[in-house]
């Protein structure tokens, strides 16, 4: 979740690339080494896991795969660390192959970590993105978890608490999908979690809730960075226009560079209470192609990615059906096709200028 310390709030746009774009270390120029720190791990794993045979007690390998890993990384990769580097004014890592030498990160650092190791011993992976709706913009959080995939489903495991979900007599393996979680009637009741840990020690004496994400009402839900992203008007207002701001969300529409499981993000101005005649966006650039769509159905506006440039894009919404919300998104011809557009703000105006 969102750290407990406020003065280490970044832009939302920096968070949000520690948990989903972080990219190998670079090598010093003119230096190959033989092995990153993710790599060495990464064989350190395969050795543990290859110790229990193919189906070790009749359970999945995959299972134990991906308790190897979310064991290792929650051991190395410490919010703990991560939250003193702030306070002493160092460089967090930046990187998984940091986060390890390093041993620090926050959720998001972890679930980078996480998934590099994933794709390096052959588990199929996603991440699972978390975003409570405070009761204003400025108090809303994040979290990001993993699912993985074997058995024929996906299975959820949260590597900042090392926590799964499991129902009652279940095989050790049958861990619950996200989705089965949020629709338990006591999902608290099922989850285990590694509440030792220090970080985890941390939030319960600071009076703070680590599994908030399971039960908090409303919470949007990224799998694999698919997903809707609902968006309220902050306080900052101009006359009777209303301004919307990420605050713990993404800042983007539509499907960046991802793995196979990858998805596109779709926005939903919500709590709309009197029809805007205009929509401006702050755009800060756009990649891939594909069509930027406001609205829904035949009266929504589209325009071409390639017909967009940093800055503001301004938009009528006289012909657009707009109730007490509004749909923002990106849409491309092939599903597995990158385009997206990542934006500052967006301004919805009530009056026709």
């Amino acid at each position: 979740m969102a750290s407990l310390d406020s003065s280490q709030r970044r832009p939302v746009y920096l968070l949000w690339c520690i948990a989903l774009l972080l990219g190998r270390s670079l090598p010093a120029s003119g230096q190959q080494p033989e092995s990153s720190p993710v790599d060495a791990a990464a064989k350190l794993l395969q050795r543990q896991v290859a110790h229990f045979g193919d189906r070790p007690h009749g359970l999945s390998h995959d299972y134990y795969a991906a308790t190897a890993v979310m064991n290792y990384v929650q051991s190395r990769v410490s919010p703990l660390n991560y939250s003193m580097l702030i306070r002493a004014g160092e460089q967090p890592p930046q990187n998984p192959d940091e986060c390890l030498v390093r041993g620090a990160g926050i959720c998001g650092s972890q679930v980078a970590v996480f998934l590099a190791l994933a794709e390096r011993i052959g588990l199929q992976a996603r991440s699972v993105e978390f975003y409570p709706h405070g009761e204003t913009p400025d108090e809303n959080s994040s979290h990001i978890a993993v699912e993985v995939f074997y058995d024929e489903d996906w299975h959820f495991f949260d590597v900042t608490w090392g926590t799964v979900f499991r129902k009652p007599d279940a095989a050790r393996d049958d861990v619950l999908s996200i989705t089965e979680i949020l629709a338990a009637d006591s999902p608290r009741d099922l989850a285990e979690s590694n509440e030792t840990d220090l970080w985890f020690q941390q939030w319960i004496e600071a009076g703070l809730d680590p599994l908030v994400y399971v039960d908090w009402k409303p919470t949007d839900v990224l799998r694999g960075h698919s997903g809707t992203i609902h968006l309220r008007a902050t306080a900052e207002q101009d006359g009777d226009d209303a301004t919307y701001v990420p605050v713990h969300q993404p800042n983007h529409v539509g499907r960046p560079p991802s793995s196979v499981d990858g998805g596109s993000i779709e926005l939903r101005l919500i709590d709309i209470h009197s029809r805007p005649h205009r929509i401006t966006i702050e755009v800060l650039g756009v990649a891939g192609t594909g069509t930027l769509v406001v609205g829904t159905g035949t009266d929504a506006i589209q325009l071409e990615l390639s017909e967009i440039d940093p800055g503001e894009l301004s938009l009528s919404l006289e012909r657009v059906a707009v109730e007490d919300e509004l749909s923002v998104s990106v849409t491309t011809g092939d599903p597995q096709e990158i385009g997206y557009l990542v934006f500052q703000k967006i301004r919805l105006h009530q009056a026709e200028e």
